[in-house]
Formats: structure tokens, C-alpha cells, sequence
């Protein structure tokens, strides 16, 4: 009986104590970028610079927008530097939330496709992941503001 509940309490563990590849993956950017978001909640929107051009248009100018949202991480990933720095500004780069993502590790990761991508993130766990589309981009960003 005993060995029954230790084999029980064991499995519970494993199967809540184990990160998903994606988390790790998330983990392992902010990490490479000095970044954490450890915070109860946090949002990760992955905007593919080198994606689709109108599908992620959206996505900059939310971005642009409420960059200094706290628990918002913005990562434009491109390997073209000069494409980040045309698309945001210096001012988005002094942001400590922002990520210019020049070494494109969240393409590595398999984190991000053609167009944003964003993970919902409470206590280190994926709760929601959108591919933002040009059809639910505006209740995404609505999402995203009440994200607390």
C-alpha cells in the first residue's frame, strides 16, 4: 500500500514539476538575453521580422504602442540587425522588457513561425499560445492589456 502511494505521489510530481519543451525554450531566450519573467503572469509576443509582412504589422504597432507594459516581452526576431533598428527606434530599445533577437534563438527554439506568436505565461507555464492572425488581432491585444 505504502509503495502505492509513493509510486502515486511520484507520477503527480513528474507530471506537474516538468517543464514543456516550449517553456524551456521561453526560458531559455530570456536567459540568453538577461531577461526573466518570473513575475506571476508575463506575456511573450515573438514578432518574426523576416515573416509576413502584413501579417505582423499589426503586431509592431501594438508593440511600438504599449511596449513599456511591464509584463509584456516584445522579441523582433531577424538576423538583420539594421531591420531591427529600422523598425524600432532607441527608444523601444531602452526598454528593459524589449529583445532585439539578432542571434534569432527563438528560431532555433522553433518558438516562431511567420507571424507573431504569443505565449500567455503564468509562474513559468504556458497558459495560452495565439498565432496572431489579422482576424483575431484585435481581441489578442485586448487579451494581452488585461493579462495581470
Amino acid at each position: 500500500m505504502k509503495i502505492r502511494h509513493i509510486i502515486i505521489v511520484v507520477s503527480l510530481f513528474l507530471v506537474f514539476a516538468c517543464k514543456t519543451r516550449e517553456e524551456r525554450s521561453i526560458d531559455k531566450l530570456l536567459n540568453i538575453y538577461g531577461k526573466n519573467a518570473s513575475k506571476s503572469k508575463s506575456i511573450i509576443m515573438i514578432i518574426p521580422l523576416d515573416g509576413c509582412g502584413s501579417c505582423i504589422a499589426s503586431s509592431i504597432s501594438f508593440a511600438k504602442e504599449y511596449s513599456k507594459k511591464e509584463n509584456l516581452y516584445v522579441v523582433a526576431s531577424t538576423i538583420e540587425k539594421k531591420k531591427i533598428h529600422m523598425i524600432f527606434k532607441d527608444r523601444d530599445f531602452n526598454n528593459s522588457n524589449f529583445i532585439a533577437d539578432s542571434k534569432c534563438i527563438s528560431e532555433e527554439h522553433y518558438l516562431v513561425g511567420t507571424t507573431t506568436i504569443i505565449f500567455f505565461i503564468d509562474r513559468g507555464r504556458i497558459m495560452r499560445k495565439v498565432t496572431v492572425t489579422d482576424e483575431n488581432n484585435t481581441s489578442v491585444f485586448e487579451d494581452i492589456l488585461k493579462w495581470n
